[in-house]
C-alpha cells in the first residue's frame, strides 16, 4: 500500500534534480548568449564613438545589449544573463575607460575589448560543449541513483 506513494516521491525526485541539471546547463548558454551581445556591444560602440556625435552616456544606453542597463556611471546587469564577475569587470573597465582619448583611440580601444569578450565567448562556448551534456545527464542519473536507494 505505500508503494505508490514512494513511487511519486521517486518521480519528484527524478525530475527536481533533472530540472536542476538542465537549469545549470541553460546557464551555461544564456552566458555565452550574453557574451556574444557584449561583443556586438564593444563593437558597435567603437563604430558609433567614430560616427556618431551624441555623448557617451547616451551612446552606452543605445548599444548595452538586452539585460544591461547604464546607471551611475555602471553597467547593471540582469541575473539571466549569468555573467561572472571577470565579465562584469571587463565590461566595466570598458566603460571606465572611455572618455579620456580622441576618438580614434577611444574606437581601438573598444576593437581591444571586443576581442578580449570574444576571447571569453569562446572559452565560455567551450566550456559549454564539455560540460552542458554532463549537468542534463548528471542531474537525470543523480535523481534516478536517489530514488533507487530511497525505495
Amino acid at each position: 500500500m505505500i508503494w505508490p506513494i514512494r513511487l511519486i516521491g521517486c518521480l519528484l525526485m527524478t525530475a527536481c534534480l533533472s530540472l536542476a541539471g538542465f537549469r545549470k546547463a541553460s546557464a551555461l548558454t544564456q552566458r555565452e548568449k550574453s557574451l556574444f551581445g557584449l561583443c556586438r556591444f564593444a563593437e558597435e560602440l567603437g563604430l558609433r564613438i567614430r560616427l556618431s556625435r551624441e555623448e557617451l552616456p547616451v551612446l552606452l544606453m543605445r548599444t548595452l545589449p538586452n539585460g544591461a542597463v547604464y546607471e551611475q556611471g555602471r553597467a547593471v546587469f540582469e541575473e539571466s544573463m549569468h555573467l561572472n564577475t571577470e565579465d562584469k569587470e571587463l565590461v566595466d573597465e570598458l566603460i571606465d575607460s572611455l572618455g579620456s582619448a580622441d576618438a580614434d583611440e577611444e574606437c581601438r580601444r573598444c576593437f581591444l575589448y571586443r576581442d578580449l569578450l570574444e576571447k571569453r565567448r569562446q572559452t565560455a562556448e567551450t566550456e559549454q560543449s564539455e560540460k552542458k551534456r554532463l549537468y542534463q545527464m548528471g542531474g537525470v542519473l543523480t535523481g534516478l541513483a536517489l530514488s533507487l536507494l530511497w525505495w
